[in-house]
């Protein structure tokens, strides 16, 4: 039996409070089969998608270097309306080299290495250099608890 579907929606906004657009929104089920369930954010900070009546990890991923990524849980049962403030992040900047240079437009992502939750992504320029802003709290960003050194 499959589950019923809602509609959800809300409004992202910046730290500053400000409503954001181009803010991607993805939900992934928790459990189940991982679906995802995508929409982006319209002019006025507003996003309303249909997704299964099953706990979901929701991932806000902003359309610019300067706001971090953000995630939220929306368990089973959820009322429908969900405004979501951007969290503030710290800077992150560097240079992807090769043997043979800087590496322009290379895919740059930080993860978590425990969850694989993604916490920031960015395309290089033309002399490999990128900035991104990522979350290092346990509010919207990383895991709940410190973990050690990982080597990654």
């Amino acid at each position: 039996e499959l589950p019923e579907r809602k509609t959800v929606g809300g409004v992202v906004r910046s730290v500053e409070g400000y409503p954001v657009a181009n803010v991607a929104v993805v939900a992934r089920e928790v459990g189940f089969e991982h679906y995802t369930y995508s929409t982006l954010t319209g002019e006025a900070g507003a996003f309303s998608f249909d997704v299964p009546d099953v706990a979901l990890e929701v991932a806000f991923l902003p359309p610019d270097a300067d706001q971090s990524v953000t995630w939220d849980y929306w368990l089973d049962e959820r009322q429908g309306r969900y405004d979501v403030d951007l969290v503030s992040g710290t800077p992150v900047h560097g240079q992807v080299v090769t043997d043979s240079g800087p590496s322009g437009t290379a895919l740059v992502e930080i993860r978590d290495a425990v969850t694989d939750r993604l916490y920031g992504t960015a395309l290089t320029d033309n002399n490999g250099n990128f900035d991104l802003t990522i979350a290092l709290s346990d509010e919207g960003g990383w895991a709940d608890e410190p973990l050690g050194d990982t080597g990654r």
